[in-house]
């Protein structure tokens, strides 16, 4: 198997979403089918979407500034909130690589959904709260 056609099916089935994001025109270069699932949308309506487009609203901003920021380190994760296209809002963690390829800036991404991993996690620390409660009385 040629090496490009390995990496291509790496990118295409792997399990996380992985994108390709051009920083010029704040438009996605590459989408994988993972991605397309996390986000409920088709491949036809990636090209008229931008990343802020997929944000809650109220972390646009901070988004748009962490995205363009080209300081060290060039790769970082960190947690977001998304919206699918339905609405449904996401806690998404996102490993993030920033490059240069022929003079243009990429950022290399991946994005698991963490949503239901922080949901167990807020219910196990109720329920040790209401156990400490408990034992106080």
């Amino acid at each position: 198997m040629p090496l490009e056609a390995l990496h291509e099916a790496l990118f295409r089935y792997t399990p996380d979403a992985e994108y390709v994001l051009d920083l010029t025109s704040n438009r996605f270069l590459l989408v994988n089918d993972a991605f397309l699932r996390l986000l409920g949308c088709s491949r036809e309506e990636m090209p008229g979407l931008s990343p802020e487009d997929l944000v809650f609203p109220e972390e646009r901003e901070a988004f748009r500034v962490r995205k363009m920021d080209a300081s060290p380190p060039v790769s970082e994760s960190y947690v977001l909130k998304a919206l699918r296209k339905d609405g449904t809002r996401l806690a998404i963690e996102l490993s993030v690589h920033r490059l240069s390829l022929g003079g243009r800036p990429l950022v290399l991404g991946s994005a698991r959904d963490i949503t239901q991993r922080l949901r167990q996690t807020e219910l196990g620390l109720r329920h040790q709260a209401a156990l400490l409660h408990l034992a106080q009385e």
